[in-house]
Parts: C-alpha cells; sequence; structure tokens
C-alpha cells in the first residue's frame, strides 16, 4: 500500500490513523468470496454491529470502499512482525488450524471430517497434507491445552453450508505461527488399492456416522463430568 494514501486513511472503527500515530498500521477489509465468507462476516459484525453485517452486498460495499481496521483491533498472535495473517479477525486471537487425521490409521474420523466440511471428492492426500480446519470450528468440550483436540473433535460449528466453511490451504507463515496439528513424515504412502476420491457412499453413511459423532459427544461429556 502507498505510504500516502495509508497515512491520509482512517481505521473505520476509532478513528486512528498512521499519521497521527506512527505505531499502528492499517489492514483492508478482507475480500468477500467462498474462502473468506466466515472471516467477512466477523469483521463486518465486529465494526458494524448493528448495520446488515450478514449481508454479501453489504461486505462488497465495505470491500469496494476500502474499509480499513487499524492494528489495535488485534491481538498481538495475529502478526508476524507488522504483516497480519491472512485468518485474522478483530477482537479474537488469531485462530489456530488443524490438520485433518491420518486417512489410512484414521479412516473413520477422516470420513467424518471430509462429510461435515463439505469436500466430498476431492482427493485425500490433497486434503490431508494441503486442507486446515480453523479451531472455531470445533466445540470447547474438544479444546485442550496447548491448542491441541481431543481425539473425539469432529467440526460442528459454524457449519450452514459447505460454501461458507473456511478452509485454508497450507503456507508456510501459517505452519510457523498458526501451531497447525503437526504432519506425519512427508514420505507416508497411502495404499495404491485406495479409491483417489471420497466413494460417494460416504453421503449414505453419513446419518450413521452422525449417530457416532453424538455417542463420541456423550463420552467426551461424562469423561469431563468425571474430572470435574
Amino acid at each position: 500500500m502507498n505510504s500516502r494514501k495509508e497515512n491520509t486513511r482512517t481505521c473505520c472503527l476509532c478513528g486512528s490513523s498512521p499519521c497521527k500515530d506512527p505505531s499502528i498500521n492499517l489492514y483492508r477489509f478482507p475480500k468477500p468470496g467462498t474462502q473468506n465468507a466466515m472471516r467477512c462476516e466477523l469483521w463486518a459484525k465486529y465494526c458494524y454491529p448493528n448495520e446488515d453485517w450478514s449481508s454479501p452486498q453489504f461486505q462488497n460495499e465495505m470491500y469496494a470502499k476500502h474499509k480499513m481496521l487499524c492494528s489495535k483491533h488485534f491481538e498481538s498472535t495475529c502478526f508476524i512482525e507488522k504483516k497480519l495473517f491472512r485468518t485474522a479477525v478483530p477482537g479474537f486471537k488469531c485462530a489456530v488450524l488443524h490438520a485433518f487425521p491420518n486417512p489410512t490409521t484414521e479412516c473413520g474420523k477422516f470420513h467424518t471430517w471430509v462429510v461435515n466440511a463439505g469436500l466430498v471428492g476431492e482427493d485425500y492426500d490433497y486434503i490431508y497434507l494441503n486442507r486446515r480446519i480453523c479451531r472455531l470450528h470445533f466445540e470447547n468440550i474438544y479444546h485442550y491445552p496447548k491448542n491441541r483436540l481431543s481425539k473425539f473433535a469432529i467440526p460442528t460449528l459454524h457449519l450452514p453450508d459447505c460454501d461458507r466453511f473456511e478452509l485454508s490451504p497450507t503456507t508456510k507463515d501459517e505452519e510457523s505461527s498458526l501451531a497447525a496439528s503437526p504432519l506425519p513424515p512427508s514420505s507416508l504412502q497411502l495404499p495404491s488399492s485406495r479409491p483417489t476420491h471420497v466413494p460417494f457412499v460416504i453421503n449414505i453413511l453419513e446419518p450413521l456416522l452422525q449417530i457416532v459423532n453424538n455417542l463420541k459427544l456423550l463420552l467426551v461429556t461424562a469423561q469431563a463430568h468425571d474430572v470435574q
């Protein structure tokens, strides 16, 4: 961004400007789209809670008008130096991204994540090695210390439809800072007999998988109660 333009712009929420306070930086409203749907909503709701923040038209208008937020509204964990992570949401700690379960050793769990994420039909290897799911999509009962997830964790939150599910291909910046679940050695070879794509039958099994998920949820809740 041109420094002269940045110095003439102000934060749409608090009015701060780099011209008056050189310690802050401005960040443009995220570009609306399928991959940014949830993030755009959270930015719009944070900045304009009394407006029609969930409307795609309103979000497009915010982007078109170059609306900006200053660095005061983001947690320090959302930055590397002055660079804002593309998953950053104002008012929240930067979202942790989690890798998909191993499709070879945790086939059932992997299938459930794939179905819930709306990724049926994508290549197994690509999903496992490149896709990540934001921590915000998991209930709190699955959250463990140090950004870990319960082994029973299933993404169920903020999934009104597949197009609005926020999935992120991995980048070097994200892997070094967002504490995504570690991957096994890259030399992992999946059996050649395994189909390249998720079988269509997975759609038929979805109701059964949901029952299994509910039973696992009850088990985790009972375990948490025993600990208390």
